[in-house]
């Protein structure tokens, strides 16, 4: 899991910042993860080259030296899992093949597509943390989030749509033996949707 540094200063005040609340969320999935800052890994990319599945956690801008990293990850088997926000600023189609569509406050309500045999809605799962943890601190409003979504078409795979439009929430677009998976509902990937992609990537 690949966290950005300086991915907090683009969010209007603290109680946005999701990142921890990512954490939890993978905490539950069953899957042992390591966690990174995109900087450090830019620095020294190789330390990626053991893991078969990669997470971008508040990538909001895909420049030149990470669309660079995204390709050179590429070179072997791998899944990348862009989380919510990843490419809001740009270059994400660029590095994945998938235009990612910038929306306004909506509902963030998802439902699984046919075949996508597990829960997709991540954000059904953050009140449940917060009082499992019994944690103090504001909880993040993420349901005031802009609702992105994911632009349809060719090559794409439609994971997960919005309830309420049935725009895709969750998509993929395979490139040979790489696997790029867009998330854009706020609550971010579910626990059993990462087990499910882990075991996937083997």
């Amino acid at each position: 899991l690949l966290g950005w540094a300086d991915g907090m200063k683009f969010l209007p005040r603290p109680a946005d910042f999701s990142y921890a609340d990512q954490l939890f969320l993978l905490a539950r999935s069953g899957v042992p993860f390591d966690s990174y800052l995109l900087e450090d890994v830019l620095v020294n990319p190789a330390l990626l080259e053991p893991y078969r599945m990669v997470a971008f956690n508040l990538m909001r801008r895909v420049d030149a030296p990470r669309a660079d990293l995204i390709r050179r990850l590429s070179s072997a088997k791998r899944t990348f899992l862009y989380l919510p926000r990843c490419g809001e600023l740009g270059g994400l189609a660029e590095a994945t093949g998938m235009t990612l569509v910038c929306g306004e406050k909506a509902d963030h309500t998802v439902v699984a597509e046919p075949g996508f045999a597990c829960e997709a809605n991540g954000l059904q799962y953050h009140d449940m943390l917060r009082n499992a943890a019994s944690l103090e601190f504001p909880p993040p409003q993420l349901a005031d989030w802009p609702r992105n979504s994911v632009a349809e078409g060719p090559g794409v795979k439609v994971h997960a749509r919005y309830a309420k439009d049935g725009k895709p929430a969750t998509a993929e677009r395979r490139d040979g033996l790489v696997r790029h998976i867009v998330f854009t509902e706020a609550g971010g990937v579910s626990p059993a949707a990462f087990n499910k992609f882990a075991r996937e990537a083997g």
